[in-house]
């Protein structure tokens, strides 16, 4: 996200300026597994994630142009809407190209939203259930912020999916011309599922790929549970060549929010499991 839904300091100023405006709104309610809890509106604006990267030369690159790998879909537990206004709540994972900011970002994976009145889930049909989505930001372009967009609900939250954002250039076309036309291709399991035109991607360098998993509210999992870890596998990435290296984690996490743990697949390099250790809500109520 959403992304990458890592909010510059302008995006969180509106965001907060909505949530403190959308009181007395009318809102659906994920359904509540036994380990649901409160959203924590002090929480709604720190996001966690625990990603892997890998960089290409980030002075000259070559650039990035394709990265894909498989995940296994979670029905996530997301924090109940509870204080009278719809918060900012929601888990992912994606597979995604960056720049070397953080809204610098194409992005394609699963998202699951608490509520579609709030920022990032708005309008877009994302309400209690796992979607395919896919986003593209620009930092400092606030008409292209990363915010998700829905594709399709998943028929099967538990299932693996394959995913693939590449980055393609075409023959200069009247609006173009002198300058060819590119685009970003969204892909699931082989399936061409969005077209996205992008003339303007050379004002940010496109060094390096992630996958990760992220959550908006300490109130929502991230990743999955200690006896079915989220996966990550397959990961492979275009820069010039084909490459399937990743990097070290990058992880951080929200101010009390859960107690999280997370492993590496031990039988590949390119490879993620994601979980949530502890589920308890006592640091994220109110």
């Amino acid at each position: 996200m959403t992304k990458n839904t890592r909010h510059s300091a302008w995006m969180q100023a509106a965001i907060l300026l909505f949530g403190l405006l959308a009181t007395g709104l009318a809102f659906p309610i994920s359904a509540a597994a036994a380990e649901n809890g409160p959203c924590n509106v002090n929480q709604a604006l720190n996001n966690s994630w625990v990603t892997r990267r890998a960089y290409t030369n980030i002075s000259s690159g070559p650039w990035v142009t394709m990265v894909q790998g498989s995940i296994s879909s979670y029905d996530y537990s997301i924090c109940v809407q509870s204080t009278g206004k719809p918060l900012l709540s929601a888990s992912q994972a994606w597979v995604a190209i960056e720049g070397q900011y953080d809204d610098d970002i194409v992005q394609v994976g699963i998202i699951k939203c608490a509520t579609s009145q709030y920022f990032g889930c708005l309008n877009n049909g994302f309400t209690g259930h796992v979607d395919f989505f896919w986003a593209h930001g620009q930092t400092g372009d606030a008409a292209n912020a990363p915010w998700p967009v829905k594709i399709t609900n998943s028929l099967d939250p538990n299932a693996l999916h394959t995913y693939k954002v590449q980055f393609m250039t075409f023959p200069p076309t009247i609006d173009t011309y002198p300058n060819n036309h590119y685009e970003w291709w969204y892909y699931i399991d082989g399936q061409l599922q969005y077209q996205d035109c992008d003339e303007c991607f050379r004002s940010w360098r496109r060094d390096h790929v992630e996958i990760g998993t992220e959550d908006w509210n300490c109130g929502d999992q991230l990743g999955g549970r200690a006896a079915n870890h989220q996966k990550f596998r397959t990961v492979s990435w275009v820069a010039s060549s084909t490459h399937t290296n990743l990097d070290s984690y990058v992880k951080r996490g929200d101010a009390g929010g859960y107690a999280w743990s997370f492993g590496d697949d031990l039988n590949t390099t390119n490879g993620l499991d994601v979980w949530t250790d502890n589920h308890s809500q006592s640091a994220c109520s109110g």
